[in-house]
């Protein structure tokens, strides 16, 4: 029989811990070795449970000074905590949570009836059922000075109870200004911190955060598995660790919760396509924007009922990202000009890679595959960096023109930002107008050489637009013939009154700063962006051998997981899965979506980019151009409706449509652009116009208040 101090533990096994001094008294040395702070700690051994148990006689206190009279009478003044510590109390499968007792506030005179209540807890009915036999439980007791706390809480190291899956992996803090068996026992309501270590260092400036923190980090490292701790802060505000244990019993949410997501339509993806863009995303994203966050929530694909996929983005993550750079190329001259000379850099390194590397026969193919997919994965962060860069300096110079002229501020940033720069599709159209000044034949066949090879190496350059998923061909030189037979130049909006706006706005150097990056940036969103389809359909001979080793077409290899094609390498070829997504989410199997409630179908509401006054027409709902190729109005007053266009909507918006509305964007997004060049009435922003029109819906558009109402 034992009452020692647990710094004085030498030379002992955890299983002779445990089995001496019980479950939380392991916890607390285990802590104590890895250098977390923990109170003055001592402990009385089970065996003089297990002696009293049998002798049955006397009294507590009687029984323990006769054996621990010097040590009991050297303990300080108290108060004391004074905590059970059952044998197999606090291991992997069960945590005894609550069920003996814990005295705590106790006087230095009453802690042998304190140690008698503990001790005859258990015997109590919860300890029985939960334990059964109480003959076979051997019960230590932990005794350590009460702290005074100024906060005490619990933390686990992963989230026992998720509501969502992007909870499965958060750090749960709580805590309050009270003890932190209340909070553990739900007395009080505590305060709650969720995310990750980085999140919740920025979660408050209090130092302790950072120790508590690493003792988890400390705790998991020592364990390999995933911790419960309980934890006092005194009034100087530093951490104790008063209870550590494994979380015995864990689940993974299955639900994604929608409502803090957008819909993002941005690309035409597949299944491999979008594991890929966010994996990218995740990894590389934040580095590249040097953004202190983690962005492994920032995106997610879900696939809809109707088997069409949706990229959603998380809302609040977008907002601390933007606001990050704002704060970021306020303090930091030399940022913007950093994040520019990288993203120039990853395009030169898509257009000048060596692509061959990927098709060399005497490398191992899966090899290759994994190779191309490390290749590939930064670049696909690389596509979404002008959209934060643009979002951060066009809120920072609304704001600062709103200073000037708080009514026109925001339609003349969108005029001195958008005007004369092309997008991608402007350059080809240009191209192919040059050179049909030259042509006067009308029929491909009668091309002159010459004239060909030009249409062929602008197949080569620009072809690539043609595809919205990898599989897909691009541009020839015929189709590009064809286009160019169509082509007429494109009636421009007047150009802005430079010389007024530079008068009224840009007079101040630092905003001639921002503004000019602004419209670097949105060069670079409508010409670059779209390299990064160049970059995978230069890849395409890999895919095609690929798909000819799984006896596969190009399509099923991008429709599948990327683990899927790793394991067809390896396994019979009749016996490779291919993953399919209809009617499911991609991001987990078996989840459950919550959707926020949507809007009555008479609240449609947007902003109006282009028009005026009252348009009616007949709604034809298309998320892709291609959908478009077929199309035959059978009316001339159409109104197109989609998530967000690219450029390779334009021949069709032209043609068949007086009206655009888009679930999609903000006065600077590529609908908006499109919607000025053609032009064309337009409503951006929508939310859901996807969802709450349907084809051949009967609608007025209200450009004058960015409303829209079904007849």
């Amino acid at each position: 029989m034992r009452f020692i101090l647990l710094s004085h533990i030498r030379d002992e096994t955890p299983g002779q811990i445990r089995k001496e001094f019980g479950g939380k008294g392991l916890g607390l040395w285990e802590a104590f070795q890895e250098g977390v702070r923990i109170p003055e700690t001592w402990l009385l051994s089970a065996d003089c449970f297990e002696a009293f148990s049998h002798e049955n006689k006397g009294s507590v206190q009687e029984f323990l000074l006769k054996r621990f009279s010097k040590e009991f009478r050297s303990l300080p003044n108290g108060p004391f905590a004074v905590r059970s510590s059952y044998q197999f109390e606090d291991s992997t499968e069960n945590s005894f949570a609550g069920i003996f007792e814990t005295k705590l506030d106790v006087a230095k005179e009453k802690l042998f009836a304190a140690i008698e209540v503990v001790w005859k807890s258990c015997y109590s009915l919860r300890a029985v059922s939960y334990q059964g036999d109480p003959k076979s439980l051997r019960m230590a007791v932990i005794i350590q000075p009460m702290i005074v706390a100024k906060y005490a809480g619990v933390a686990f190291s992963k989230h026992p109870s998720p509501s969502t899956v992007f909870e499965n992996q958060n750090i749960v803090v709580e805590f309050a200004a009270a003890a932190g068996e209340q909070v553990v026992q739900g007395e009080i309501t505590p305060f709650r911190l969720s995310g990750s270590t980085s999140e919740l260092q920025l979660a408050t400036d209090s130092p302790w955060i950072n120790d508590l923190l690493t003792a988890i980090e400390e705790l998991k490292h020592f364990h390999h598995h995933e911790v419960d701790i309980e934890f006092v802060i005194d009034q100087k505000e530093t951490f104790f660790l008063v209870q550590q244990r494994p979380v015995s019993r864990m689940h993974a949410s299955h639900t994604l919760d929608l409502s803090n997501y957008q819909r993002q339509y941005k690309r035409a993806l597949l299944s491999l396509d979008v594991e890929l863009l966010i994996e990218g995303c995740s990894k590389y994203l934040a580095s590249y924007l040097e953004a202190p966050f983690q962005m492994e929530r920032w995106m997610v694909m879900v696939t809809n009922p109707e088997g069409g996929q949706e990229l959603w983005v998380h809302k609040l993550l977008n907002k601390a990202v933007t606001y990050t750079i704002i704060q970021k190329m306020q303090e930091e001259s030399s940022y913007l000009q950093r994040v520019e000379e990288r993203y120039h850099e990853h395009h030169n390194q898509i257009l000048h890679a060596d692509y061959d590397r990927f098709f060399e026969k005497r490398t191992p193919l899966k090899s290759r595959f994994f190779a191309w997919c490390e290749f590939i994965l930064p670049f696909l962060a690389h596509y979404y960096v002008p959209m934060f860069m643009i979002d951060a300096l066009h809120i920072h110079l609304q704001e600062e023109m709103k200073k000037i002229d708080p009514k026109h501020a925001e339609d003349d940033l969108f005029e001195m930002g958008t005007s004369g720069i092309s997008t991608l599709m402007d350059l080809l159209h240009e191209e192919l107008l040059k050179l049909k000044e030259t042509l006067s034949e009308k029929n491909y066949q009668e091309v002159p050489a010459s004239k060909k090879e030009v249409l062929e190496n602008l197949a080569k350059k620009y072809g690539f637009m043609n595809c919205h998923q990898v599989h897909e061909e691009g541009y020839t030189a015929k189709e590009l013939f064809l286009m160019m037979l169509d082509l007429t130049p494109a009636v421009k909006p007047k150009p802005p009154k430079s010389d007024l706006f530079q008068a009224k706005y840009l007079s101040d150097k630092e905003m001639r700063f921002f503004f000019d990056h602004f419209r670097n940036w949105m060069k670079i969103r409508n010409q670059e962006m779209e390299y990064v389809m160049y970059a995978m359909l230069k890849s395409r001979p890999l895919f095609t051998e690929i798909a000819d080793s799984l006896k596969l077409s190009v399509k099923d290899v991008w429709d599948s997981s990327r683990e899927s094609v790793l394991k067809g390498f390896k396994i019979d070829h009749s016996d490779l899965t291919i993953l399919r997504s209809y009617g499911k989410t991609r991001l987990l199997n078996g989840l459950k979506i919550l959707k926020v409630e949507k809007e009555k179908k008479e609240a449609l509401r947007g902003k109006t980019v282009w028009g005026e006054g009252k348009i009616e027409g007949n709604v034809l709902i298309a998320y892709k151009p291609e959908e478009l190729k077929t199309y035959s109005p059978k009316t001339q007053n159409n109104i197109l409706v989609t998530g967000m266009t690219t450029p390779d909507f334009m021949p069709y918006l032209k043609k068949h449509f007086l009206a655009l509305v888009t679930d999609e964007g903000g006065i600077l997004c590529h609908a908006a652009i499109v919607a000025r060049e053609l032009p064309i009435a337009c409503i951006v922003g929508t939310g859901l116009a996807t969802e709450a029109l349907k084809n051949n819906d009967q609608i007025i558009l209200d450009l004058d208040r960015g409303e829209i109402t079904i007849k």
